[in-house]
């Protein structure tokens, strides 16, 4: 939970630079090259995350691995991260980033999770409730967890509403096994 607070705030920040200098895509689009980078090489991954390399050396290794130069902004945000010894809330930041442009554009991303997939017009009539109670698009971002056994867990932003199954058995476990100790 520590480092979303802070992945919002360095997304937040890279956010606002970028829309200042009409360069949101192209920072948007080096910072996802980079995680697909650091994801697809664990050696990259290591090596960008090692407490004893410097910032500088690791921003020359991966910009040499990319086979181009960071921009500007985008290089001294890394730089920054790097720093700060943040190099592992990269993601995070990057996923804050896509959400603050989509709320730009008056959209928000909303978490759904459920023990079963979600048919197509259960998806649109989620979708249909979503947007009147926030007047906002609304972009869904499904996942299916077994482990919830029933119900549904929606995310919106930092708010859940949760009626599954598998927190129902957990409010009944939290308020019956005090009484049989």
């Amino acid at each position: 939970m520590k480092n979303s607070i802070v992945a919002k705030q360095y997304a937040s920040a890279i956010y606002q630079a970028s829309t200042a200098t009409g360069k949101v895509d192209a920072i948007l689009h080096q910072m996802e090259q980079l995680a697909e980078l650091l994801h697809s090489y664990p050696e990259v991954l290591l090596f960008w995350q090692h407490p004893q390399i410097k910032p500088l050396s690791k921003m020359q290794g991966v910009q040499e691995v990319l086979e181009q130069p960071f921009m500007p902004e985008t290089a001294s945000f890394l730089m920054m991260i790097l720093e700060k010894g943040r190099s592992d809330i990269l993601e995070e930041v990057l996923e804050q980033f896509k959400h603050l442009q989509l709320e730009e554009q008056g959209i928000i991303v909303v978490k759904v999770s459920t023990a079963n997939p979600l048919t197509e017009e259960e998806e649109q009539r989620l979708i249909e409730k979503l947007r009147k109670e926030y007047n906002k698009e609304i972009q869904l971002e499904t996942h299916v967890l077994p482990e919830l056994l029933g119900g549904i867990r929606i995310q919106v932003e930092d708010t859940v509403f949760d009626s599954t199954i598998r927190r129902r058995l957990d409010k009944m476990r939290e308020v019956l096994l005090p009484q049989f100790r």
